[in-house]
């Protein structure tokens, strides 16, 4: 009995994850990702490419990598947080499943951190919340990271906003959380950077000691960890540079102590290391700019104006606004202290032109972090209770125009018995009658259209539960033939279900109040590839994907219905074994998408009705798939929102070619059209 169920219980884990496989996979690409990410990222995709049996975990595993490769080491945040809402879309179906809570969990952290890079504060915390939320329900957290991402994005806004205490505070937290959740490079950067971070936070609010404490600690942590990452490519520079920023850092304490000797001392030791070539020269800047101001203090004029040349050549050879806007201070400093009052008036314009335009590219919105978690949760129950009453709403209105209409129709028979012998004004009053009551029933469907909208996609979630035990019911050991097929039938009406729902949420779909986001084309064919290979598999086809990279203006959601379509219809429609090929290429001005199969084709008298809804041309799929006539006719009205077209090309026997054409457009950005606008400089 113990090994039936721990092979059972093995089998299931199976369908999530291949770890045996892809654990080797994604080691190799994170030594790749510092060095050369783009390379990491096509390594990746090449392994997966070679592995046909991808679980959920598996393709989860994959978006969260190409989320922080882009984050991380090519800084697309934008591309970055497509990929974390793909991580989302991977395990949407498991939510509220123990085993994927953690994922879910670090999906919303990681959107959180890129929304609070973008300075979005009231979203970050929104989707931290969220995030903190489905942790407090585990009660065994694997993964420490987690929680010390969402410390690391309170401490950033707390720094930023001058609240240094309640900073070291959160930072201390993040520290532990990370020091005991792995010894990868990457978290070797992080524990670093954070032991920089809380020195800075304790020296801002006068716990010198404590600065002290913190940074000689990171300074050991770098020499014992050193040579450990030895033979990852740029480790060795980013330890001297990680060590030059504190020394800087400690000289600034020492100034603040009053032993100028030792700050002076650390300060040269930050600009020895940190102004050599491929180092930060942007932090040996700042560190000189500190010793020219301490030579001003002690009237050493000499050593001062040295430093001050030495500065600007470096630059004028590494630009860096905000170390330039300082110099330019310092400058005016010595100028009004020297009597040049002259010089003073005509270096004062550009620098306070300069001042101004750092101070709007920078502003930092104030967020009341204390109290904002505690709104957000409250926020989101006030939601649900709201949702419950809105559809108690609806339910009391059905009643009540009901109830009118049984009450009219019950007083227009009366009338029409008791008023027989006046026929012809009794017709005019039934035709008043009749306007009154049309007029009802037009308002009374644009609601009943809203509560089917309402019921549809209320109807999601028990049925995703339905079939999900049914899944979990067959994954038991042996059972009965007849209840293998009774499960297997409630499952099959389940999955058709679903689609129809899913159908029905996308009707009526028009141009206006859609919105529309850059997507790139290339990222959203590949997964939505990814994820209908699943079913594909079914039937052991295989879907091969070729596309002309670009980034359009479209409603991501909908175009993904519309491809979902078409590759579902190729795969109900093509034997077992056949090819898919999926190809989007540019023509002109527009961008075509299309699905090619083998499959058994389309008589040339039903071609024009395929796309009407409601349709008569129904034909089950080559497995016996049942059809439910929707899905090409929200196509066409998905696309033809979007200002394109959609068509067909068949031969009985011969397969079939959807073809999707839609105009290219890109996001404004100054008035240009043309390049993805965060690919611009």
């Amino acid at each position: 009995m113990g090994l039936l169920f721990s092979s059972c219980h093995k089998d299931k884990k199976s369908e999530y994850s291949h770890p045996d496989y892809f654990d080797n996979i994604f080691a190799k690409a994170e030594l790749m990702s510092d060095a050369a990410p783009a390379q990491a990222l096509l390594f990746v995709d090449s392994a997966f490419r070679r592995f046909d049996e991808t679980g959920v975990k598996d393709l989860y595993r994959k978006y969260l990598f190409k989320a922080t490769c882009n984050i991380e080491a090519l800084g697309k945040r934008e591309l970055g947080l497509l990929y974390v809402d793909s991580m989302l879309y991977a395990i949407r179906e498991k939510e509220g499943d123990p085993e994927f809570a953690e994922d879910r969990a670090r999906a919303l952290f990681k959107r959180a951190e890129i929304l609070e890079v973008q300075k979005n504060y009231k979203e970050a915390f929104a989707n931290s919340s969220k995030g903190l939320e489905i942790l407090e329900g585990i009660r065994s957290l694997k993964d420490s990271s987690l929680l010390s991402t969402y410390n690391c994005m309170l401490f950033t806004i707390s720094y930023k906003q001058g609240n240094y205490l309640d900073a070291a505070r959160f930072g201390a937290l993040a520290l532990k959380e990370l020091l005991s959740s792995g010894n990868s490079y990457r978290n070797f950067k992080k524990i670093q950077a954070k032991y920089n971070d809380i020195g800075c936070s304790y020296s801002r609010c006068g716990k010198q000691d404590s600065a002290l404490f913190y940074f000689n600690h990171g300074l050991q942590y770098l020499d014992e960890n050193k040579v450990r990452y030895a033979d990852v490519k740029f480790a060795p520079i980013f330890v001297e540079v990680a060590k030059g920023v504190m020394y800087g850092n400690i000289g600034d304490v020492y100034l603040k102590l009053g032993d100028t000797g030792k700050g002076e001392e650390f300060y040269k030791r930050d600009v020895r290391i940190n102004s050599q070539r491929k180092f930060d020269h942007g932090d040996a800047q700042c560190t000189q700019l500190k010793i020219a101001a301490l030579y001003f203090a002690q009237k050493k004029l000499p050593e001062a104006i040295a430093e001050m040349r030495s500065i600007r050549t470096s630059l004028d050879s590494f630009h860096n606004i905000e170390n330039e806007l300082k110099w330019h201070k310092l400058h005016l400093d010595y100028l009004e202290n020297s009597g040049k009052y002259d010089e003073y008036a005509r270096y004062v314009r550009p620098y306070c032109k300069l001042k101004d335009s750092l101070a709007k590219a920078n502003p930092v919105p104030r967020v009341d972090i204390k109290d904002e978690y505690e709104n957000i949760k409250s926020h989101y129950n006030m939601a649900l209770i709201q949702k419950k009453d809105t559809q108690k709403t609806y339910f009391l209105l059905i009643v009540v125009i009901c109830s009118v209409v049984a009450l009219g129709i019950a007083v227009m028979l009366w009338l029409n018995w008791k008023k027989s012998k006046r026929l012809n004004e009794q017709i005019l009053k039934q035709n008043d009658e009749m306007q009154l009551t049309l007029t009802s029933l037009t308002e009374s469907h644009k609601q009943n259209s809203t509560l089917m909208q309402v019921v549809a996609h209320d109807l999601r979630s028990p049925i995703s539960s339905m079939i999900a035990i049914t899944e979990h019911l067959m994954s038991y050991g042996e059972l009965p033939d007849d209840d293998k097929e009774l499960l297997q039938l409630m499952h099959t009406s389940g999955s058709h279900s679903l689609e129809m729902i899913t159908d029905l949420l996308n009707m009526n779909t028009v141009a206006e109040g859609m919105e529309k986001q850059p997507v790139d084309m290339h990222t959203l064919l590949s997964y939505c590839v990814d994820l209908l290979q699943f079913k594909a598999n079914e039937k052991e086809q295989k879907i091969a994907l070729q596309v002309e990279e670009i980034t359009m203006m479209v409603n991501r959601e909908k175009i993904w219905r519309v491809i979902s379509n078409l590759i579902v219809n190729a795969i109900k429609f093509s034997p077992t074994g056949a090819a898919i090929n999926v190809i989007g290429k540019k023509e002109a001005e527009s961008y075509i998408i299309e699905v090619q199969d083998n499959g058994i084709g389309i008589p040339q008298d039903l071609q024009g009705k395929i796309f009407d809804m409601f349709t008569e041309a129904k034909r089950p799929g080559t497995s016996g798939e049942k059809p439910f006539g929707l899905g090409l006719a929200i196509s066409r009205q998905i696309v033809e929102a979007h200002n394109g077209k959609i068509w067909v090309r068949s031969q009985p026997g011969e397969g079939t070619t959807f073809f999707v054409s839609i105009p290219i457009t890109y996001k404004k950005r100054n008035d240009t059209i043309g390049e993805p606008f965060w690919r611009k400089g």
